[in-house]
């Protein structure tokens, strides 16, 4: 290993964090939303390109050094509130699919207390 390749690793934070936060709400998608009647192929597919979409309209993996904590805090809520309504947004228009606001709030409230926590020891790390 060369002088300029030594503790460089940074360049893998982002891929981390973004394989992280898909793996937790693909996961937590297949625990809570398995009653509900769910085509999980065509949902997954559905909730993944919205994640990734939303993630890059509002710049969520966008975290330097330099960055506040208040500013990470003000991503995660604009991400969990975009990603919401997309979440709802998906039973109206699938006739067979039950819809269940319960197990929609503990999808939403554990995945993005997982995503808060790994986002920021990934910060402070």
């Amino acid at each position: 290993m060369t002088a300029s390749q030594t503790g460089r690793y940074s360049k893998y934070i982002r891929p981390i964090s973004i394989s992280f936060d898909i793996l937790v709400i693909t996961v937590l998608c297949l625990f809570f939303f398995k009653k509900l009647n769910l085509n999980t192929l065509y949902y997954l597919m559905y909730q993944t390109i919205a994640w990734g979409v939303i993630a890059l309209l509002i710049k969520f993996y966008s975290i330097y050094r330099f960055t506040t904590p208040v500013e990470i805090t003000s991503k995660i809520f604009k991400q969990g509130s975009l990603f919401l309504l997309v979440i709802i947004a998906f039973f109206p228009f699938s006739k067979e699919v039950l819809f269940s606001g319960k197990a929609i709030a503990y999808f939403m409230v554990s995945s993005f207390t997982l995503i808060t926590i790994f986002k920021y020891l990934l910060f402070y790390y």
